[in-house]
């Protein structure tokens, strides 16, 4: 603390002498500091300050776990403000032709959807992925008591939830494959596994005709495969 007399015309500023103990002063002004963080969800926004000698695991589930308390806000102020603001901005720029040209998938499905990818959006995606990834858990401990519970199973699309975790995960969707390229290898994947398993079932009974009259006729499948 700095002392100044104005009174005196030949004062000048001094300091105090200290006379209180130095560490009850730092006890509370980390108190202070830590409140003050805490009212501006610095412990949200930071929150690897707060955590020492964690895995990598760990530390990402807390950080979920804590932005959690702010998704519930952060969803509604999305959906209520700032989307309609992006869409209104979007029609501003369209109405102008301030906008580059459309990518053609767009000029031929001219439906879209405005995505975030904040820290928070990314964390309420997170959320919703590690629920789903529970309820099927649920779901797979309860069918083994029932079998008609993993019927339950079929509503989900796998590809869809897949991509859904790996986007919620903030990995990179350039490493994915076309959904159209996955579809065209899990068609030749299927005719190959039904030819080959219509090789297997008619070679038995190739073997076994051949046996009996030594020749094969030309015209059936068994020539074909021959």
């Amino acid at each position: 603390m700095i002392e100044w007399r104005a009174q005196n015309p030949n004062g000048k500023p001094e300091r105090l002498d200290p006379n209180g103990d130095p560490g009850i002063a730092v006890e509370m002004f980390q108190m202070h500091d830590e409140q003050i963080k805490r009212m501006f969800f610095n412990h949200l926004f930071r929150p690897l300050d707060d955590y020492r000698n964690m895995t990598a695991t760990e530390v990402n589930e807390r950080m979920t776990t804590d932005l959690m308390a702010l998704a519930p806000f952060v969803s509604r102020y999305i959906d209520e403000h700032v989307t309609p603001i992006m869409e209104h901005v979007y029609y501003i720029l369209q109405k102008r032709k301030l906008l580059p040209e459309p990518p053609p998938e767009l000029a031929e499905a001219p439906e879209y959807e405005i995505d975030y990818v904040g820290r928070l959006s990314m964390a309420t995606k997170s959320f919703e992925t590690l629920g789903a990834i529970n309820t099927m858990r649920i779901m797979g401990e309860l069918g083994q008591m029932n079998p008609q519970m993993l019927s339950t199973m079929e509503n989900v699309d796998p590809d869809k939830f897949f991509r859904e975790t790996w986007y919620a995960n903030s990995s990179s969707m350039n490493a994915l494959r076309d959904p159209e390229e996955v579809e065209e290898k899990r068609e030749a994947e299927a005719e190959a596994r039904a030819k080959q398993q219509k090789i297997d079932n008619l070679a038995p009974v190739a073997d076994a005709a051949q046996k009996l009259s030594g020749e094969v006729d030309p015209n059936s499948p068994l020539a074909e495969l021959g």
